[in-house]
C-alpha cells in the first residue's frame, strides 16, 4: 500500500475580501492584506523552494499539515526520523528530531519486506489547539526482525506499542508518548476541537500472535494533562464490519473532522470483498465520551477506493481515489456531487479557500472547490500536499533531483506553489515588554466595505491565565504574567469579509526594582499544594476535593519587610472561586471537574514582585 495522508477541515462558504490589518504595539506595526480571491481560471506557478540542510535527503515521507494560526507547515519525515516544520512567516525550515526513549522509529530495515513503511515513522501529523504537534509513530522492537514467512516468528520482538508523540510548539520537545498498542504503524489522525478528541488509525495490523490483528481506530482524550501523565485513551474500534463499521479489508486512510457536523469522516479504501466498493465511516467523538458506539453512519462509494478526504465550503467531502478518478460526495448523506476525471490516483488531499488540492500520481492536482471543476496539474511532487489558507500557498515535498527543487543534482526540497496573481504579504510581529499590561491597537486596519469589527484571541500554548480587556474592540489591553503569549487578530468588514493576522508573539519579561528592565526579581514564590494532593512538582497539583487551600507563606524576598499576596483566576472562569485572595493561604472552590489555573503575584515592601502560575486538576 502507498503512504496515506491527512487534510484540514474548511467549512462554510469562503469569502475573500481585501482587508488590511494593522496592529500597533509600542513602536511595532503589522500589515496583513487578506488572501487573494480565487477563481476557476486562476493559474498556480512554482515559487522558490524550501531547501534542506546540507547532507539531508528527502525521501520516505508521509502526511503534511498547515496550522494557519500557529503559522507552520509540518511534514512527517520518516526517512530522517523527524517532523519537518516550516515557519510560514519566513519560510524557514526546522527539523524536529526527538532522541532517547522518545525518538521516532525512522525507516528501519525489514528483511521480509524491503522498504517496509508499515514499521516506519512518524506517519500522520496534525496540530491540537494550535499549541501541540501530534505525530503517530510505529512500534519499537526489543531485538532484530527475523527473516521468516511465519509472521509470529518474524516479528517476535515487536513490542506492539505504536504511539503518538506529542510535541510542544513552544519548546519543540516531546511532552507525551501515548501508547496506542498497535503492532504496526499508527498513521492518519484528525482532531475534534469541540470534544477535544483525537482520532488515529492503525491501518496495517496483521496477526503476529499478539495485539490486535485487524485495522482499528483509537479515540484519545486531547485535553491537557499534568506533567508526567499521558493522555488517556477513550475507546478503540476495530473496523471488521460489525457495529456499523466498514470491513476494512485494505486498510484505513485519511480522516477529517467537520466543525459543521461535529463528526469525523474516515476514508476506507475497501469495504468487504468487492474491490470496487470503498467507504467513508462517520464517527462522533461526543458519543465515544459517553460510552456509546460512536460509529453513526457509513457511506459506501462505488468505483472509488478512497485514500484522501478533505472538506469543501458547501458540505462537500473531496475523496482522493486510488487508482480511480477523484469523487466528491455530500458530507450530509453521502450522495455523489461530482467526479473529477483529470485528477486520479490520489493519496493525501487538502483544501484551501477556493481550491481542492491532491497529491495524485506524482503531480499536484488542483481543482476549483466552488464549481467542482479541474484547474491544473503541476508535476514533480511526491505523495504529500498541504496548503496555507491565509496566503493560498501550496506546499508539496519533492524527491531528490525533482525539477521543482532547482538545479540537479539535489537532495529534494519542499516545493512552494502559489497563485500567479499578487500574493498577500505578511510581516511577522514579535514583541518583548517589561510591562504586565500593554495596549494592542488595530484601529488603522482598513477595508473598502464599511465599518470593521475586531476580535483579538489568545491562542493556546502560552502561560495562563492572560486577560484581554475588551477583546472585541480595535484597541485592547492585554494583562498577563511573565512568559510568552500567542495572539491573533481577525477583522470583519460590513459585507462579512474577514482577514486574519499571522500569530503575534508577545513576551513579557518583568524588570527588577531599580534595574531599568530585565533584572531578576528579589521575590521568590514557593507554593504548597492542598492537603492530600499529588503531583506537586512545577506548581501542578491533582486533587479529588472541590474545596482546597494553597499555601504561599514560604515565599521570600531578599528585601526586608512584609509580603503581600494577590491570587486570581482567568476572567470568565465562573466555575472556580477564590476566597481570601489577598492572603498567603487562599481558599479555592471548584464547581465542576476540570483543569484550573491560578495566578499568584507576591510583592515585597519595596514594590518588587514576582508572578507564578499554578495548575490544579480537580478529578
Amino acid at each position: 500500500m502507498q503512504e496515506k495522508y491527512i487534510s484540514n477541515a474548511v467549512s462554510g462558504k469562503s469569502s475573500r475580501p481585501l482587508i488590511c490589518l494593522l496592529v500597533a504595539f509600542m513602536l511595532a506595526l503589522l500589515a496583513v492584506p487578506s488572501a487573494v480571491a480565487a477563481d476557476q481560471n486562476e493559474t498556480f506557478v512554482v515559487q522558490n523552494p524550501i531547501t534542506l540542510p546540507s547532507g539531508i535527503k528527502l525521501g520516505q515521507l508521509d502526511i503534511s499539515w498547515v496550522d494557519k494560526f500557529a503559522r507552520v507547515y509540518l511534514l512527517a519525515d520518516d526517512l530522517n526520523a523527524s517532523v519537518d516544520m516550516v515557519d510560514l512567516n519566513s519560510n524557514t525550515l526546522t527539523m524536529i528530531t526527538p532522541t532517547g526513549a522518545n525518538k521516532f522509529a525512522g525507516f528501519p530495515t525489514d528483511p521480509n519486506v524491503p522498504g517496509h513503511n508499515e514499521i516506519s515513522g512518524p506517519n500522520g501529523i496534525a496540530t491540537v489547539n494550535h499549541a501541540e504537534i501530534w505525530a503517530p509513530d510505529s512500534p519499537t522492537f526489543s531485538g532484530p526482525i527475523v527473516k521468516s514467512s511465519n509472521l509470529a516468528t518474524a516479528y517476535a520482538t515487536d513490542n506492539c506499542d505504536s504511539s503518538i508523540k506529542v510535541i510542544s510548539l513552544i519548546s519543540l520537545q516531546v511532552t507525551d508518548n501515548i501508547n496506542i498498542g498497535g503492532c504496526f504503524r499508527s498513521d492518519e489522525l484528525a482532531f475534534d476541537e469541540n470534544t477535544q478528541t483525537v482520532l488515529v488509525a492503525n491501518p496495517s495490523e496483521e496477526n503476529i500472535g499478539k495485539g490486535v490483528s485487524l485495522p482499528y481506530i483509537t479515540l484519545v482524550d486531547a485535553r491537557p494533562v499534568a506533567p508526567g501523565q499521558s493522555h488517556p485513551i477513550i475507546t478503540k474500534i476495530t473496523f471488521d464490519g460489525t457495529n456499523g463499521t466498514p470491513n476494512a479489508t485494505n486498510g484505513i486512510e485519511q480522516s477529517v473532522w467537520s466543525p459543521e457536523t461535529g463528526n469525523f469522516y474516515i476514508a476506507v479504501p475497501q469495504d468487504g470483498s468487492d474491490p470496487t466498493v470503498g467507504a467513508v465511516a462517520v464517527v462522533n467523538g461526543g458519543l465515544a465520551r459517553l460510552g456509546d458506539n460512536p460509529v453513526i453512519r457509513k457511506f459506501n462509494v462505488k468505483n472509488c477506493n478512497p485514500n484522501g478526504a478533505a472538506l469543501g465550503p458547501n458540505h462537500e467531502l473531496y475523496l482522493g481515489c486510488t487508482p480511480q478518478a477523484t469523487q466528491v460526495i455530500d458530507v450530509r448523506d453521502g450522495s455523489p456531487l461530482a467526479t473529477i476525471s483529470q485528477v486520479a490516483g490520489c493519496d493525501e488531499v487538502y483544501s484551501i479557500p477556493g481550491h481542492f488540492l491532491g497529491a495524485c500520481g506524482g503531480a499536484a492536482g488542483i481543482s476549483d472547490s466552488d464549481s467542482l471543476q479541474f484547474d491544473q496539474k503541476i508535476a514533480g511532487i511526491s505523495h504529500s500536499i498541504a496548503g496555507d489558507p491565509v496566503s493560498l500557498q501550496i506546499f508539496a515535498p519533492a524527491a531528490a533531483n525533482s525539477v521543482l527543487c532547482g538545479a540537479s543534482p539535489n537532495n529534494g526540497c519542499i516545493a512552494v506553489i502559489a497563485s500567479a496573481v499578487t500574493q498577500a504579504s505578511v510581516t511577522p510581529l514579535t514583541l518583548t515588554t517589561t510591562q504586565s499590561s500593554v495596549v494592542l491597537d488595530a484601529s488603522a486596519s482598513t477595508s473598502a466595505s464599511g465599518t470593521l469589527t475586531y476580535v483579538f484571541n489568545i491562542l493556546p500554548g502560552g502561560p495562563v491565565p492572560a486577560v484581554l480587556v475588551s477583546g472585541s474592540k480595535a484597541t485592547v489591553q492585554f494583562v498577563n504574567g511573565p512568559g510568552t503569549y500567542l495572539l491573533q487578530l481577525t477583522v470583519t468588514d460590513a459585507n462579512g469579509g474577514t482577514s486574519t493576522s499571522p500569530v503575534i508573539t508577545l513576551t513579557y519579561q518583568p524588570s527588577g526594582p531599580g534595574t531599568g528592565g530585565g533584572g531578576a526579581s528579589p521575590v521568590t514564590i514557593v507554593v504548597t499544594g492542598p492537603v492530600g494532593s499529588t503531583g506537586t512538582s512545577a506548581n501542578t497539583f491533582v486533587t479529588n476535593t472541590s474545596q482546597v487551600t494553597l499555601n504561599a507563606s514560604q515565599s521570600t524576598s531578599t528585601n526586608s519587610g512584609a509580603l503581600t499576596y494577590s491570587w486570581s483566576v482567568p476572567q470568565g472562569a465562573a466555575s472556580a472561586t477564590i476566597l481570601q485572595g489577598n492572603t498567603a493561604t487562599p481558599l479555592i472552590q471548584f464547581k465542576a471537574l476540570g483543569t484550573y489555573t491560578v495566578t499568584l503575584t507576591v510583592t515585597d515592601a519595596t514594590g518588587a514582585s514576582a508572578t507564578s502560575t499554578i495548575t490544579i486538576q480537580y478529578l
